[in-house]
């Protein structure tokens, strides 16, 4: 289902989606240009999940998706493999929008111990409840330190 960014425009513009608390894009060719939409959007302001899996999304999108406030009742973030890097995940842990957030999962995205350690000071920590941090450049102390921490302490799910 590849509906792109012209598709998500138009999604973006329909009111007759105002009430939608749950948006899946897995795999639907997405960038940058149709998360401007969806953070500019009047109808979308009661997101509590999005799911972004398999999109490629630059850093741009991250830190519109961080400031929007369409996106400050969001429970739920899913991006898999979406050129995260270590930029994106800071625009996302550092958001001062998102402080609803309570599962996080980036698997496959080459975040490292850089992207890690903004997560640990950013206070987004003690809120989280899963996060999914599998195919990333962490290592083996990487992996210790969130174990050890003790902001990870409400942490449910936990998946290297």
């Amino acid at each position: 289902n590849s509906i792109g960014d012209k598709g998500i425009i138009l999604l973006s513009e329909s009111e007759s989606l105002s009430n939608l608390e749950v948006l899946n894009l897995e795999n639907t060719g997405v960038s940058s240009v149709g998360i401007l939409a969806l953070s500019q959007s009047p109808y979308l302001k009661n997101l509590r999940e999005l799911n972004l899996n398999g999109n490629s999304i630059n850093e741009k999108g991250f830190r519109l998706l961080a400031i929007s406030e369409n996106f400050k009742n969001l429970k739920i973030f899913r991006g898999s493999g979406v050129s995260m890097g270590d930029e994106g995940f800071q625009s996302i842990v550092n958001s001062s929008t998102l402080k609803q957030l309570e599962e996080l999962e980036v698997p496959g995205n080459t975040i490292s111990n850089k992207g890690l350690l903004n997560l640990a000071k950013s206070g987004l920590l003690s809120q989280l409840k899963k996060i999914d941090l599998r195919r990333n450049r962490l290592n083996e102390s990487d992996q210790l330190f969130i174990i050890q921490s003790p902001e990870f302490r409400n942490l449910k799910s936990l998946r290297f």
